[in-house]
């Protein structure tokens, strides 16, 4: 009787426990971390004012995978279709995917906001096509 307690104690635990493996990305504005998103939050829009914009701004996304592929590389794909690409070596840690505003600010036209969808993907090393493209969260240009 002794030992049924615990262990239903431990049982019950295992059961309510969640894995720890998924991925996640923080979103760095010129250096200054703006957001963080994992698979669950990415439904929340990064707004940028165009006022607040500076000639030089950078977009910096760190993407840590659970399950990093070291000889792949990784993209990262603005707008529709392949408007800006960024492109680094993935090396599980979190490798930089940095891409200027300056690109994105040139679309924006007076009072009406502006919206794009960042992607990340990955390429097996001899493969042309990039492969699992997944939105990680939008950009609003207001």
């Amino acid at each position: 009787m002794k030992f049924i307690i615990p262990t239903l104690f431990f049982l019950l635990i295992a059961f309510t426990a969640k894995a720890d493996t998924i991925d996640y990305w923080h979103v760095y504005y010129n250096k200054v971390k703006f957001k963080e998103y994992n698979q669950y939050s990415s439904k929340e829009k990064l707004v940028l004012k165009a006022a607040g914009y500076k000639a030089g701004d950078v977009l910096t996304v760190y993407h840590y995978d659970d399950t990093p592929c070291d000889k792949c590389g990784i993209f990262l794909y603005v707008g529709s279709g392949a408007v800006i690409t960024a492109q680094a070596k993935n090396t599980g840690e979190g490798k930089p995917l940095t891409f200027e505003l300056k690109k994105l600010m040139k679309f924006k036209k007076k009072n009406k906001p502006l919206n794009y969808k960042v992607y990340y993907c990955a390429t097996e090393p001899n493969q042309k096509a990039p492969r699992n493209k997944r939105l990680l969260f939008e950009i609003e240009i207001i």
